[in-house]
């Protein structure tokens, strides 16, 4: 609160989410800086509860080594993610279910969606900046909700 009443409110949260090991530039955009302190408390819980590391130097070492990019599948969800964020004041209802099976597509042959969410994945697809580890990854498919449409895309996607 003091460092809000000296530099303003959003510096001291710039601030405040950009100390996690340096992970991003004080002067990435706000949600940036939001998604890396998000995904630093994932790992952490990650390797905490799931993996029973307790060591903490272990633990920062980890911390300031992996980056969302080195998640590709969550990196591009929570992209598409800003980007239906910013197009649309209200995200449909089933945009989060949605975006959590799109953290799956750099690990499948082919993922379908929804128009939507297709077309943002696109578009992410295509910027500067993409990990590695996206590049060259086919975008969902969006296809009618018919067993024969699905079946058809099935087919087509093994010529």
């Amino acid at each position: 609160m003091e460092t809000a009443a000296q530099v303003g409110v959003q510096e001291a949260l710039s601030r405040f989410l950009g100390s996690g090991e340096g992970r991003t530039s004080l002067r990435s955009p706000l949600e940036d800086l939001i998604h890396e302190h998000v995904f630093a408390d994932e790992l952490r819980r990650t390797l905490v509860e799931d993996v029973g590391v307790t060591n903490e130097e272990l633990l920062q070492r980890a911390l300031s080594q992996v980056r969302l990019a080195d998640c590709p599948g969550t990196w591009l969800s929570r992209q598409v993610s800003k980007s239906l964020t910013a197009a649309e004041s209200a995200p449909e209802a089933g945009s989060t279910y949605d975006l959590e099976h799109l953290g799956y597509l750099p690990y499948v042959d082919i993922l379908f969606a929804d128009k939507r969410i297709a077309e943002y994945t696109r578009q992410v697809l295509r910027r500067d900046g993409l990990p590695e580890a996206l590049k060259g990854v086919r975008p969902p498919l969006a296809i009618p909700s018919t067993v024969a449409a699905i079946h058809n895309a099935l087919s087509d996607s093994d010529s």
